[in-house]
């Protein structure tokens, strides 16, 4: 099960930050990149009724992010030095379903 807490936080990455960064993208996808933030959310959001997954999702989202931001430059050809270092969003705002990111 650890590996689907994974693999949705990547995945869930990966979209927040093409609707954050991929600007030219927005306006043909961003209806879609959103109904999959709120699907993954609630993918873990169900996952996370274990104390013990919630707690290994904290642990994962710096390598998560890394790996998602890597799949993120390669799907848009954005510049590496777009994204920052480490994960721009709070764990609150991960979760948050009315959260979508902005520049």
């Amino acid at each position: 099960i650890r590996d689907r807490v994974d693999s949705y936080l990547k995945q869930l990455l990966i979209h927040l930050l093409l609707y954050q960064y991929w600007i030219t993208e927005r306006e043909f996808c961003g209806n879609g990149w959103r109904d999959e933030i709120d699907n993954f959310r609630d993918e873990l959001d169900t996952l996370f009724e274990s104390k013990t997954l919630y707690n290994f999702f904290l642990t994962r989202i710096d390598l998560m992010y890394s790996k998602a931001k890597k799949r993120v430059i390669k799907k848009t050809s954005l510049s590496p030095d777009c994204f920052p270092e480490k994960c721009p969003f709070s764990v609150e705002q991960l979760l948050d379903f009315d959260f979508y990111p902005e520049l």
